[in-house]
């Protein structure tokens, strides 16, 4: 048996299916055709009228006649103006650089340097007169001229053992000059650990420094001279370091003090009738033009003492007294003691019917005693210059004597 498809026809309700599908399709192709005439989209960055930087304008004034603001366009302040010339090249070549970094080697306690050892030690060397050689195990006292050097040491022992708590490492070693020049010659002519040492420090009389000075320059060693006031040791040496100030320092370091108080005319030089004492009356006078203002020309009178007697009996100083005022006498003599005291004394006496007086003296007055009274020194308030100063009051000082 054969089956065939039955063929029916399509019913009204199939019919209106298909029109609704038409129309579908109408309406879809409008909407295409719309896009398809739609102008094409700018990439381009939009821009806020609203956001835009106005035009650079000037400084902002009021218009009188109409109010508003406005920005000032005329200049009205000089402008800055800069003006150069042409030189010429060969004259004055342009700076240029080669590449080439200049190879400065640090030093070398720096630890940037290759060369640097954080474990080196310094070596330092002392010469000092000790004079052990006339001492023995029978002696009861201590040669006098050997007490500075015993004192300046037991002084570096203190500061050694600061600087060992810090960290520094030192080698020091100490020899006895015994004060002699032959000595000094030998130990700086054959003894190795001076040689090889890094700093010196000392020796004592002035004669030996100048001996020690110029070995320091020919070896390039550091010399370190804590006792010699002397300014003519060496010159043109950058390894000699004076500690003590000289006579001239002293002088100047009087001055500033004295005016500092009092005035010029107060103020009275006394000297000898010799050469080197009347020369120092110019570190006064320089130092007190140095310090004085330029109208203030006044100088300190000069008090030559022309006596030569055994005992200065024609020393007169009452003519150099002030009645109203206090009167300033400084004396730059230090060698001789018998005029110092004759000088206090003549003074003390003029004194007793005059206003106050005042003296400056030389820290070589402090090693006086057998003759000068050091009462005098507080009836006529003296002050002695010095070049460190020391509390005794100081618990350490009181201790460390």
């Amino acid at each position: 048996m054969i089956s065939a498809p039955n063929r029916l026809r399509l019913s009204n309700g199939n019919k209106s299916s298909r029109s609704k599908l038409l129309l579908l399709l109408l309406a879809v192709a409008f909407l295409s055709s719309c896009e398809l005439f739609r102008k094409a989209q700018d990439h381009e960055d939009k821009i806020d009228p609203d956001k835009q930087i106005d035009e650079i304008q000037g400084p902002i004034t009021i218009d009188p006649e109409t109010g508003e603001y406005i920005a000032v366009t005329l200049l009205t302040e000089k402008m800055d103006t800069l003006k150069w010339k042409l030189v010429s090249m060969d004259r004055f070549p342009p700076i240029t650089s080669d590449g080439v970094v200049p190879n400065v080697e640090p030093p070398l306690n720096d630890p940037l340097n290759p060369n640097y050892d954080p474990n080196a030690v310094g070596k330092i060397s002392m010469l000092l007169p000790f004079f052990a050689d006339r001492t023995t195990s029978l002696s009861t006292s201590v040669p006098e001229n050997s007490r500075w050097a015993l004192q300046y040491y037991a002084g570096v022992e203190l500061a050694l053992d600061e600087l060992d708590k810090e960290g520094a490492k030192l080698d020091v070693s100490v020899f006895d000059t015994r004060g002699d020049e032959s000595t000094l010659n030998q130990l700086l002519r054959y003894e190795r650990r001076i040689q090889n040492a890094d700093l010196i420090i000392g020796p004592y009389r002035s004669s030996n420094v100048q001996i020690t000075a110029d070995y320091a320059k020919q070896n390039q060693k550091t010399l370190i001279s804590p006792y010699s006031a002397n300014t003519n040791i060496t010159s043109d040496n950058p390894y000699y370091v004076q500690v003590n100030p000289s006579l001239e320092a002293h002088c100047r370091a009087i001055t500033e003090h004295v005016k500092e108080r009092y005035t010029a005319d107060q103020v009275v030089l006394v000297a000898r009738n010799r050469p080197d004492e009347l020369a120092r009356f110019a570190y006064f006078q320089d130092a007190n033009r140095d310090i004085s203002s330029p109208l203030d020309t006044a100088r300190f009178r000069e008090f030559v003492v022309k006596d030569e007697s055994v005992d200065y009996q024609l020393l007169d100083v009452a003519p150099y007294l002030l009645a109203d005022r206090t009167t300033v006498f400084i004396v730059p003599s230090y060698r001789d003691e018998s005029f110092i005291y004759s000088f206090l004394r003549k003074l003390k006496v003029a004194t007793n019917e005059f206003s106050d007086v005042v003296v400056y003296g030389l820290p070589a007055w402090m090693d006086y005693g057998e003759i000068v009274n050091f009462d005098l020194f507080e009836d006529l308030h003296v002050h002695v210059s010095s070049f460190f100063y020391v509390d005794d009051y100081e618990p350490e000082i009181r201790d460390f004597r």
